[in-house]
């Protein structure tokens, strides 16, 4: 049809924030004494290292269109069904819910906190291996989206359908949070579905609808043709974000139409104030990405270098910010303190991935030669 873009950068980006968004909550949280913990510095943390989830979340949704999108267009002189194009995203979805099962379980071994052999048995019975946290509800988003866009047929049908979810798990959420009859689902059941205080703050309710917030936005990027209707694009998402931000904001401040709200953890008007920074996030990442450049084109970016390897960094960053490592420094550093560890920290979490990056590549060319 026309020139697509390559891969895009700005998205990229945008991951990489949230790795450091994510690792910096994860290593104030962890090192920060019980005192500073109650300052109004330290919430403030709180409040941006929440940002750092619905980043990955969204993200993975877009992912789920672009990657579709591409193995559809790819393979159209094969006339390939949009269901075919998809199900390589369902798969993922499975193998990250996978992967989550495998995490948990590295990281009660590797804490103490059970053996092979309670993992096996007592560990699963009483649910521990199966806690909720963010892969367990970006795996079955995942294939959620994926689903949604390979049943869809037109461009339409593909934008109103995660559309649909979005707000449907946004919606729903205040219910969900407070129906009685799920109190008699297994806890590893019920888990997916709400959180329980001290295990876990993730749920599908209302986690899952960023991914297929995600996913729409995702179908609109997969549509634009050539970087000029990118452009074009992208400015209207600046303005859209903005928009549905303050229009959210405003909704907060009306009565509630679903019931009694949390408004920080179960208020559909947070969840889309928060989609509407996303959206208009990746404007301001595009704009970044798009600045004037003095030393070639494309320089080195750290933050693009962690965002490329975003899992890698989630899989090894935790056990070492809560884990044995950091145990003599667990909650004894000041908060300006622990905002130096974490970027100590975070310079040696680049150097990891660029040695991840590099063995890969060794590894790829030995297999290619």
């Amino acid at each position: 049809m026309t020139a697509r873009p390559g891969r895009r950068g700005y998205l990229d980006w945008m991951r990489g924030v949230a790795v450091v968004i994510m690792v910096g909550w994860h290593t104030l949280d962890a090192w920060t004494t019980p005192v500073d913990k109650a300052s109004g510095a330290f919430w403030y943390c709180q409040l941006i290292g929440g940002f750092g989830a619905p980043i990955f979340l969204f993200l993975a949704g877009v992912s789920v269109a672009l990657a579709a999108g591409s193995r559809l267009r790819k393979a159209a002189p094969a006339a390939l069904s949009p269901w075919a194009a998809a199900w390589p995203m369902v798969r993922r979805g499975g193998w990250i819910w996978v992967l989550a099962i495998l995490f948990r379980v590295q990281s009660d071994v590797l804490g103490g906190r059970t053996t092979i052999g309670q993992l096996l048995v007592l560990d699963i019975i009483r649910g521990n291996t199966l806690k909720v946290d963010i892969l367990n509800v970006m795996g079955p988003a995942i294939s959620g989206a994926a689903i949604l866009w390979g049943l869809a047929r037109t461009f339409g049908w593909r934008i109103a359908g995660p559309v649909a979810a979005a707000c449907l798990f946004a919606f729903a959420t205040p219910g969900v949070r407070a129906w009685t009859a799920l109190d008699a689902l297994p806890d590893a059941v019920e888990g997916y579905l709400r959180p329980f205080a001290g295990r876990t703050t993730f749920s599908l309710f209302p986690w899952a609808g960023f991914v297929f917030a995600g996913a729409a936005i995702g179908v609109l990027l997969d549509r634009a043709r050539d970087d000029e209707s990118e452009r074009r694009l992208i400015t209207w998402f600046g303005a859209g974000g903005v928009a549905l931000w303050i229009g959210s904001l405003i909704a907060a401040h009306g009565p509630s139409w679903f019931g009694p709200t949390d408004f920080w953890r179960t208020a559909p008007s947070f969840f889309f104030m928060r989609v509407g920074v996303l959206v208009a996030g990746i404007a301001a990442c595009y704009l970044w990405e798009a600045r004037p450049r003095l030393l070639g084109e494309q320089p080195f970016s750290p933050m693009r270098q962690l965002g490329i390897t975003s899992l890698f960094i989630y899989w090894i960053h935790v056990e070492m910010a809560y884990g044995g490592l950091s145990r003599p420094i667990k909650g004894q550093l000041p908060l300006p303190w622990s905002l130096l560890a974490f970027l100590l920290f975070m310079l040696a979490m680049l150097a990891l991935s660029l040695l991840k990056t590099a063995l890969v590549d060794r590894w790829s060319a030995r297999r290619s030669s």
